[in-house]
């Protein structure tokens, strides 16, 4: 099974355009998203959709190396 996370909104609920990268526990909230899935061992794939939205969430995750069974996916944003 492959798991989605979806990491390309504008972040209006908060009001900050990258909710994401907000910190818990000194590590921001996408990557125990990330992990939770991981380490469900349900998934064989996890992606992570993102947007022009959200460019700094894609440096993140490049920066933090994203393992080889994860994918990056970029989208339009509207």
């Amino acid at each position: 099974m492959i798991g989605l996370v979806m990491a390309g909104g504008k972040g209006t609920r908060m009001g900050l355009s990258e909710e994401k990268l907000l910190l818990k526990y000194k590590k921001p909230v996408i990557f125990h998203v990330i992990d939770a899935l991981n380490n469900s061992g349900c998934f064989s794939k996890i992606m992570v959709a993102t947007s022009s939205n959200s460019p700094n969430t894609v440096q993140v995750l490049e920066q933090k190396g994203i393992e080889t069974h994860s994918e990056v996916i970029s989208t339009n944003s509207t």
